[in-house]
């Protein structure tokens, strides 16, 4: 009698595609709820409205954050991109609650 199984290599392909598609959706706002980190969100608006939901917190995923682009101390992550124009913290989260964003420090590299 014959039964019916799956070759590996089929799994084995299945597995190789899914990895990188899962990996390919990381974003720059992640909800951090209860340890585990959820970064699918591409603005801050909805990560904050999802953390609330969840009893979480939004949070900047700085491994997805897009390349900074100026020199100053503290940068504006948002939807269009990391700006590190702001030599000091109050206006960069003024920027920030407009633009839907969050003023981090600029990372050190």
């Amino acid at each position: 009698m014959r039964t019916r199984t799956k070759p590996v290599w089929l799994w084995a392909t299945l597995i190789a595609l899914l990895v990188p598609a899962a990996q390919a959706m990381t974003a720059p706002f992640c909800v951090v709820s209860d340890g585990v980190a959820d970064c699918i969100y591409a603005d801050r608006a909805s990560c904050q409205r999802d953390a609330a939901q969840r009893s979480g917190t939004c949070e900047v995923n700085v491994q997805e954050a897009p390349p900074p682009y100026g020199s100053a101390p503290f940068c504006l992550i948002s939807d269009g991109g990391t700006d590190c124009i702001y030599t000091d913290r109050a206006s960069c989260q003024r920027d920030a609650a407009q633009r839907s964003g969050t003023c981090v420090p600029k990372p050190k590299r």
